[in-house]
């Protein structure tokens, strides 16, 4: 099991908003947990390090708004698409050019398969 892959895969399932297709989608991906309509995302990122052994710096994050900058600021990796908060961008080491429902998440994730690999 690859458990810096299913990190990955779990942080993109770190939502505040509670949706019937969110949890559908990432039923259909086989995201092995989800986590949606939380308010303390830091507090199940730091259950999830712990579960998967994993220290800051090997794990990446993508967020968009202010409720996403404490995570963004502990991660080895920060990303946001292009219509991120300006707050949130300086936290970034990573603006993408695409907002977030042009496929930002994959071009994310594509760029770390292809670093690992």
């Amino acid at each position: 099991m690859n458990m810096g892959k299913n990190l990955t895969e779990t942080l993109r399932g770190l939502k505040l908003l509670n949706s019937k297709a969110t949890r559908s989608r990432m039923e259909k991906l086989q995201i092995p947990e989800i986590h949606l309509g939380i308010e303390d995302k830091a507090k199940i990122y730091s259950e999830l390090k712990q579960k998967y052994g994993l220290e800051d710096s090997e794990v990446a994050f993508c967020g968009d708004d202010v409720q996403d900058l404490e995570l963004l600021k502990l991660v080895g990796f920060a990303a946001c698409p292009h219509n991120a908060q300006d707050l949130v961008k300086a936290e970034c080491d990573f603006v993408s050019q695409r907002s977030g429902a042009e496929n930002f998440v994959r071009e994310i994730c594509n760029m770390i398969l292809e670093i690992k690999s």
